[in-house]
This record gives C-alpha cells, sequence and structure tokens, in this order.
C-alpha cells in the first residue's frame, strides 16, 4: 500500500459553516476520513475544532454544509451514530 493507496470513505464533511448570534465559529470546513488513513485535526485554541466535531457528531447542526458518516467499505451508519461499531 503506497502513498497512492485510498481507502473507502468513512466520514466526509464538505463546506460546513457555522454562525452563533452572528459570529462565525466554523468556515467553510470541508475534509474526508478514509479507512486504513490515520486523520487528524488540528487548529489553535477557538479555531472551531470542538464545533465541527459535534456537527459531526450530530449534536448540533450546521448553518451550511453538509457532513456524511459513510461507514466501513461503503455500507452506511445508523443515523445518528458515530462510533467504532458503526464506522
Amino acid at each position: 500500500m503506497g502513498l497512492a493507496w485510498k481507502g473507502w470513505r468513512m466520514l466526509e464533511v464538505r463546506n460546513v459553516s457555522k454562525q452563533f448570534s452572528g459570529s462565525l465559529a466554523v468556515d467553510n470546513v470541508s475534509f474526508q476520513a478514509r479507512e486504513g488513513e490515520v486523520t487528524g485535526y488540528l487548529g489553535p485554541n477557538g479555531s472551531g475544532k470542538s464545533i465541527t466535531i459535534k456537527i459531526i457528531a450530530g449534536l448540533i447542526e450546521p448553518t451550511k454544509g453538509a457532513r456524511r458518516k459513510i461507514g466501513m467499505r461503503g455500507r452506511p451508519c445508523e443515523a445518528g451514530r458515530l462510533d467504532a461499531d458503526a464506522l
């Protein structure tokens, strides 16, 4: 498995933004997490990392954009569930 190998998409976040009372907490975030890869999500304090994770987990809805939990080998995950069994 070289650098060109790409596993199945397990999670996809596309153009996600979140605004609270006129303040933009997350601005146009996009990424994919794939099977067999380690995905890190880094940034300074206050950059919206926790808000993005809450959006992925379905705890809050994005102002715009979409998230999709796909699961292993393309099998869909249970709605609202994001854990090791679902992935």
